[in-house]
């Protein structure tokens, strides 16, 4: 299903890191953009059961009980607001950017009360963030921006219109790992694969999944990748790319509850960033998102 998994990661991740046994095996991952296995991005009953049981400090309560049936099950009100709490705390993000597209939610809701075991596929946000920062330079995507404000279309936000006139920006990057995920869960289930997704994706998927030469499209395994800053862009030119995103969708993504280290971009281990250089690095980020969302609100004013 569509859904980023990215707070789902982050609590599943930060339960591991407090269970000693765990501890280690998964303290260099708890900054990944990106899910480290297909168990992080699995939602089954036994996963539901265990992060509430975690949320209760230790109260058993099973949101889910394998009876009933279909109909029984998505006409049980109380079973229907247990699912939806549950992706309220696990699901949907409690920072800035707390958006899942209702129909979504609608079928996800659904999915759990039924007890289907769900693998959400959409590109982790803060993953398509970076990748956007590391294909374009600062100067294409001011270039972009300031076409887009040219045009004076008001009608839809900013961000839908570069999307849009810049696929490569948003939609490609997200088929792309959408695609090369769900081709790689096909193999393992087969015919057992139900798909639920946005408009937008959809001719692109079906393309991809049914092309005659599979080899040729995008290795799962090989996305997997952190991208690296260029090593010819400073500091603040990444730092004002990122502000520059968030304006333009605005979103504050890195001010997400799931976000472990706000400049990962720009040095993987949080440790190692001096205090003073991450009080600078805000002050930078404050003063050019500021100067961006005063732009795009300034020409949708007019």
């Amino acid at each position: 299903m569509q859904v980023d998994p990215s707070s789902m990661m982050h609590y599943q991740r930060q339960i591991a890191f407090n269970n000693k046994s765990f501890k280690r095996s998964v303290e260099t991952a708890m900054g990944l953009p990106y899910p480290i296995g297909k168990h992080e991005i699995l939602l089954d009953i036994e996963k539901i059961h265990a992060l509430n049981y975690v949320k209760n400090k230790g109260k058993k309560e099973r949101i889910i009980e394998a009876k009933g049936s279909i109909e029984e099950r998505l006409e049980n009100t109380k079973l229907i607001l247990k699912c939806n709490k549950f992706i309220e705390d696990f699901i949907t993000t409690k920072g800035i950017h707390n958006h899942l597209n209702p129909s979504l939610k609608f079928s996800l809701t659904k999915s759990l009360a039924l007890g289907l075991r769900v693998y959400l596929v959409q590109m982790p946000e803060l993953m398509l963030r970076m990748m956007t920062a590391t294909e374009f330079t600062l100067g294409q995507l001011q270039g972009m921006l300031e076409v887009i404000l040219k045009q004076g279309n008001k009608s839809i936000s900013v961000g839908e219109l570069i999307a849009r006139r810049y696929p490569e920006t948003y939609y490609v990057l997200r088929s792309l790992y959408m695609n090369a995920l769900i081709r790689n869960l096909a193999l393992v289930h087969r015919n057992s694969l139900l798909i639920v997704m946005e408009h937008p994706y959809v001719d692109s998927l079906v393309k991809e999944v049914n092309a005659t030469q599979p080899e040729k499209l995008p290795n799962y395994n090989e996305l997997l990748t952190l991208p690296i800053k260029e090593e010819t862009e400073s500091n603040e030119e990444l730092i004002e790319k990122h502000a520059l995103l968030d304006a333009v969708y605005g979103t504050k993504i890195w001010k997400e509850l799931y976000i472990d280290n706000p400049y990962i971009y720009l040095d993987y281990n949080k440790a190692a960033i001096p205090e003073k250089d991450a009080e600078e690095y805000k002050k930078t980020y404050a003063k050019r998102y500021k100067a961006y969302k005063e732009l795009i609100e300034k020409s949708f004013n007019k």
